[in-house]
């Protein structure tokens, strides 16, 4: 019902934005899963340290990656500083919390491999923690190019900032597929960009584009 795990109708794809960020959600989703099938009652079992591993590790911590990953980006107006610390920190956390969780099951049945395995599944876990802490940090340090009237405008440019410069461009961008602003009072979202707003649209970007270009040199 949910749709989690449903093919995306519209897939839109955002600069800045590495979709692999639903990596992180399909994981959480899934240990979420194996948690409701895990008895949480420390007699059935003894499972419950295991569930508790799964929804920590397995659940919260992959969902807070991902939506860190997906709108952070956005909301700084910038590129994620490294895709491939993004799928490192994806695979660290989820051999990891895979490991955890192991490790408490043979915790219950007490088998020798245990303590051996919470060392790895640990050292695993915190690599994925700092990896994705790095990432994130170096993203926001980065500052975004604020958009002066008289630029070309790009895709990366955020509406916002382009109708507090050049009010007059607001016409062009409803004429030209951007129907949503006709209905809005204020100007959109600050992490709104020209493509993100074309994309939601469902509207191309390159004749906007040049619309918007050709408009201002009228201006």
């Amino acid at each position: 019902a949910l749709g989690i795990f449903a093919k995306r109708r519209t897939r839109i794809e955002i600069k800045g934005v590495d979709n692999a960020f639903v990596w992180f959600v399909h994981l959480g989703y899934a240990w979420l899963i194996v948690v409701a099938l895990v008895p949480f009652h420390a007699d059935v079992f003894r499972l419950s340290a295991a569930a508790r591993h799964a929804m920590a590790l397995g659940f919260i911590t992959p969902l807070i990656f991902g939506v860190a990953y997906r709108v952070l980006p956005i909301f700084n107006g910038v590129n994620l500083w490294s895709h491939r610390l993004l799928r490192a920190s994806f695979w660290a956390l989820a051999i990891g919390s895979t490991l955890s969780f192991a490790m408490a099951l043979n915790k219950a049945y007490e088998t020798r491999w245990s303590y051996a395995w919470a060392a790895a599944a640990g050292l695993l876990v915190l690599t994925a923690v700092v990896l994705f802490a790095i990432n994130i940090a170096q993203t926001l340090r980065v500052r975004p190019e604020k958009y002066v009237r008289g630029q070309p405008v790009r895709l990366t440019t955020r509406v916002t900032e382009l109708l507090e410069a050049a009010p007059e461009l607001r016409p062009v961008l409803i004429h030209n597929g951007l129907a949503g602003l006709a209905a809005m009072r204020h100007n959109p979202p600050r992490f709104v960009t020209i493509e993100f707003a074309a994309r939601r649209h469902q509207v191309d970007p390159g004749p906007l584009l040049a619309a918007l270009n050709e408009a201002i040199k009228r201006v």
